[in-house]
């Protein structure tokens, strides 16, 4: 959570339209591990790629899914609005929800990252407790055997 960026950190550069102008597929997958392996963890998705019309130079691109034809549909929709958050002090930009605003944007990140660290700590609790019990049952039997 505390390399997410805060609300001030981004210029809002407006609502801009984005069109479809191709379809690529891409490898996608852990590369962790045995470079041998990559082959067998890792799928091919479909990306739709968009630019903007105004001539601004934006770029974004969505997932179509791991079927071409899925990718196609999305093409098919055509234009998007997205609204553009141009990162200060550096040369990147982030693209959102026409109808989100930079401090929906942090504050959605910052609940994902909580959600995700609360059910991380959740699970390992649940882990430990389980291994306790496990634990204490195999003493409780060991006990009953003498």
């Amino acid at each position: 959570m505390s390399s997410i960026r805060p609300a001030g950190d981004y210029e809002d550069k407006g609502v801009h339209t984005f069109v479809p102008y191709d379809i690529l597929s891409v490898r996608v997958g852990n590369t962790a591990g045995d470079p041998y392996e990559y082959s067998k963890k890792s799928k091919i998705v479909y990306k739709v790629y968009y630019r903007t019309t105004d001539g601004s130079g934006y770029q974004w691109s969505a997932e179509g899914g791991s079927v071409r034809t899925l990718a196609e549909q999305l093409y098919d929709r055509g234009a998007v609005e997205r609204r553009v958050l141009l990162i200060s002090g550096e040369n990147t930009y982030v693209t959102i929800e026409a109808d989100e605003t930079a401090e929906s944007y942090t504050t959605n990140r910052k609940i994902t990252c909580l959600v995700i660290s609360t059910l991380s700590v959740l699970y390992l609790f649940g882990w430990i407790v389980a291994a306790l019990l496990r634990r204490a049952k195999r003493l409780a039997a060991e006990q009953t055997e003498f």
